[in-house]
């Protein structure tokens, strides 16, 4: 996981982005790439921003997610996710 924090504490305090890499996009399959140079950064710096970068692991076994995929990732704590339709 990766965190980028403010380079200055503000006084009125900052709010929080949760960035999810896309399928392909962890860290072990591409590097610093995505954390890096997705923007988020540089605009979270000018708008009090801490922005937390969670990362799954590709998996050919159990838990079976090749590519890395959250959809994948979360579907083994709720079984059922993959076959829910999305909210109207």
């Amino acid at each position: 996981m990766c965190l980028c924090l403010l380079a200055a504490r503000p006084r009125r305090g900052c709010r929080l982005h949760v960035a999810f890499h896309g399928c392909l996009q962890s860290e072990q399959a591409i590097g610093d790439k995505f954390y890096a140079h997705a923007g988020y950064n540089r605009w979270a710096a000018t708008n009090r921003i801490i922005v937390l970068y969670p990362q799954t692991v590709a998996s050919h076994s159990a838990p079976f997610n090749p590519n890395g995929c959250w959809a994948s990732a979360l579907s083994e704590v709720d079984p059922g996710m993959l076959n829910k339709a999305d909210p109207p």
